[in-house]
């Protein structure tokens, strides 16, 4: 079975305290097309990169760039999901790189890395 990682939305609790979430539908999306997958944990993605067969960009918190809404959620999201594509190009490992938004999961793109 595959492994895909997937990068999860980001929630403020009490200003700076960040949860991370992902819904159930994404559960049941890779049960339905046999994967197995795993929240990308921003500190250890290198790891994790290493071990799986492609990365979701999942959209997060409802595709809000920080470019258009300055919250410190976004610009963390933002700036993590930057460094793990940066990585991803880097390594040329033939990954499949899927950006997605909800959208009865509709695929915008998907790009193959090596």
């Amino acid at each position: 079975m595959k492994k895909i990682l997937i990068t999860p939305s980001v929630i403020t609790f009490k200003k700076k305290n960040l949860i991370f979430n992902l819904e159930k539908n994404w559960f049941d999306y890779s049960k339905k097309l046999n994967f197995v997958i795993e929240i990308i944990d921003y500190n250890n993605f290198k790891k994790q990169i290493k071990n799986a067969d492609g990365i979701i960009f999942s959209g997060g918190n409802g595709n809000d760039l920080y470019k258009y809404k300055k919250t410190y959620k976004n610009k963390f999201r933002e700036n993590n999901e930057k460094k793990i594509l940066s990585f991803v190009k880097k390594k040329k490992n033939s990954k499949v790189i899927c950006l997605l938004w909800f959208s009865t999961f509709g695929i915008i793109s998907c790009l193959k890395i090596g």
